[in-house]
């Protein structure tokens, strides 16, 4: 089934010397279990088309199915539900809590979908190798420990799709090569859905499709291998 689908999508902003457009004629379908990259330069609209496929912006104009069903169908509360329970993200800048701890932070986000599994938390971080560090804070932690707080709080309501913005820009080499396995796996054994904005090429060879933006449009979308 379509996880995402695009139909000339467009976004605009309206400026005060004119129409500014970010996104131009966007057409992508996204299957269930797809691991695709995304990639481009600085402002070629990669973070704006994340924002509107998840439901976080509205586009301008054109046609937006999430998990099948026409974005405009689903309220603002309903969105919001949407992307508590079946939608992970995963950013460059971490946004941990800093008041909370490892444990906490990640036991947040399962207190938003109205159920905390403790075993559930404490076997996920033993999966992403962060259990010695629960009652660590987020300023106690490097920046790999850190990306894998924000993961294992993306994951720990099962999401059937895992958005991650530039995850890998604050990590050196064996942090990320750490980081593309852990991806991978997610991918290929819980069939989970990946889509993952980088300006990194060899963190795009890992991804199964490539999606290459440029002044908003599309210029290419192919799959790798």
């Amino acid at each position: 089934m379509s996880i995402i689908k695009a139909l000339n999508l467009f976004k605009t902003y309206t400026l005060q010397d004119g129409i500014d457009t970010v996104l131009k004629d966007i057409n992508l379908t996204i299957n269930e279990g797809e691991y695709v990259a995304i990639i481009g330069p600085t402002g070629s609209g990669k973070s704006s088309l994340i924002r509107i496929l998840s439901g976080l912006e509205q586009k301008t104009s054109g046609n937006l199915m999430l998990f099948e069903k026409p974005i405009e169908n689903y309220s603002t509360d309903a969105l919001t539900e949407l992307r508590i329970a079946d939608i992970g993200f995963v950013f460059q800048s971490y946004q941990l809590i800093n008041e909370l701890t490892v444990y906490e932070n990640i036991e947040l986000a399962a207190t938003l979908n109205g159920f905390v599994d403790k075993d559930k938390i404490y076997q996920l971080m033993s999966e992403l190798h962060i259990k010695s560090y629960a009652s660590f804070y987020p300023n106690m932690l490097s920046g790999g420990t850190k990306q894998r707080v924000a993961i294992a709080r993306a994951l720990i309501n099962n999401p059937r799709l895992l958005f991650l913005d530039e995850p890998t820009g604050n990590l050196d080499d064996k942090t990320t090569n750490q980081l593309l396995l852990l991806l991978k796996e997610q991918n290929e054994l819980h069939q989970r859905t990946l889509i993952i904005i980088t300006h990194d090429k060899d963190v795009a060879t890992q991804a199964k499709r490539v999606i290459e933006l440029k002044n908003g449009a599309i210029i290419r979308d192919e799959t790798n291998g």
